[in-house]
């Protein structure tokens, strides 16, 4: 039997999900992070990001069970897509993506001895989209935990502020966030997180190596955003 081996530098993170926003955050910060020296992207099409700490695994219905022995490393960063739009996308494709093929990824993982899986599941959805995103968020979450990693990370943003916010996302955000500072944190539930800081804090998690499963919901996110901010000035 394969024993668990903690790694603190010289590691390796699995990255799924580079089609969001987050995930391409996730891949800057990584690469910039001397704990990390290589870093596997499981996508179904090879991006354009080339690195020397960057390696890809395509996935296809027809080869990912093939791959499931290449599925190594220490740390496994998934995200989620927040959002389904029924005008661009199918039901089907949908839960594949964001349901699917990330369990299967997190399966493989822990069958490979990954020691830890960091979850950000979606985040704000569309009014008109609310079912799709919300069971398979549901879903995602109690199935990974159910994998019994050495340390299981779930975020649960209500909202990211990412690049693609429209203005008025962004003032709303900005009044919200004043708002919060008034009431000394009392909307904490609601304020919209940082995409930066949300995923520089789930990587500073991974390298706490706090065993168990810790489920961050946007409150907490906010919580310790702020505390790191307030430690900064």
């Amino acid at each position: 039997m394969t024993k668990l081996s903690i790694h603190t530098s010289q590691k390796t993170a699995i990255l799924y999900g580079m089609h969001t926003e987050l995930a391409l955050e996730c891949l800057t910060q990584l690469i910039q992070h001397p704990a990390y020296s290589s870093i596997v992207i499981l996508s179904q099409i090879k991006g354009k990001i080339r690195h020397q700490k960057i390696s890809y695994l395509i996935l296809k219905d027809s080869t990912l069970d093939t791959l499931q022995e290449d599925i190594t490393g220490n740390d496994l960063f998934i995200f989620q897509d927040s959002y389904f739009d029924s005008e661009s996308t199918t039901s089907e494709t949908f839960i594949q993506n964001n349901y699917i093929l990330p369990l299967r990824i997190a399966l493989y993982g822990k069958k490979n001895n990954v020691n830890q899986s960091h979850i950000v599941t979606g985040a704000s959805t569309l009014l008109k989209s609310v079912f799709m995103p919300h069971k398979a968020k549901e879903e995602l979450e109690q199935s990974i935990r159910s994998l019994n990693y050495w340390a299981c990370y779930i975020y649960k943003p209500l909202n990211v502020l990412t690049q693609s916010n429209t203005l008025r996302e962004i003032v709303s955000s900005f009044l919200m966030d004043k708002m919060n500072k008034v009431s000394d944190g009392l909307l904490n539930k609601f304020v919209p997180i940082d995409q930066e800081s949300l995923v520089k804090l789930m990587i500073q998690n991974a390298q706490q190596l706090e065993k168990g499963v810790h489920v961050l919901k946007n409150e907490d996110i906010c919580k310790i955003q702020n505390d790191l901010k307030k430690n900064l000035e």
